[in-house]
């Protein structure tokens, strides 16, 4: 499995239907959006850095059951909720910079690799044919700088 490279940047550009990027008055970086039953916003320093997350309960009228008693939130109810909070902390939308970090308590973070990769790498049997096909596969995710950030 590739070492992890602290000193690396990794790029996110706004979503705005996952998840929002952007930048905050006093330069911190913010990864924000609904992680139920809360809006998260994951802070970063100017350099990137990981500062510290903040949560806010999403309402509980947000949400109901639909005919198939499946839970459902108002989506339009929470996007206004969303901008009030982006207005309430001064955030504009842009591309943002940050270095590797993983919230495992809410599976939000970033990964050099997909799971499947990494899983096959570290569990592979010498013999087995497809260990060529997923050497290259790895190389090919290092080459380009791919990456996996996950929003669960």
């Amino acid at each position: 499995m590739p070492a992890e490279t602290p000193e690396r940047l990794y790029a996110i550009q706004n979503d705005t239907y996952n998840f929002h990027t952007g930048l905050l008055p006093d330069g911190r970086q913010v990864l924000m959006g609904v992680y139920f039953p809360d809006l998260v916003v994951v802070e970063f320093g100017d350099d990137g850095t990981y500062l510290g997350v903040r949560t806010e309960k999403i309402p509980p009228d947000f949400v109901s059951v639909n005919s198939y008693g499946i839970k459902v939130m108002d989506d339009d109810r929470l996007d206004e909720e969303i901008h009030k909070l982006q207005q309430a902390i001064g955030y504009k939308p842009a591309t943002i910079h940050v270095r590797q970090f993983f919230l495992s308590d809410r599976r939000i973070g970033i990964k050099d690799l997909p799971d499947d990769l990494i899983d096959y790498h570290t569990e592979w049997d010498a013999d087995d044919p497809e260990v060529a096909e997923i050497e290259e596969e790895i190389r090919t995710w290092q080459e380009n700088e791919d990456f996996v950030l996950w929003w669960r």
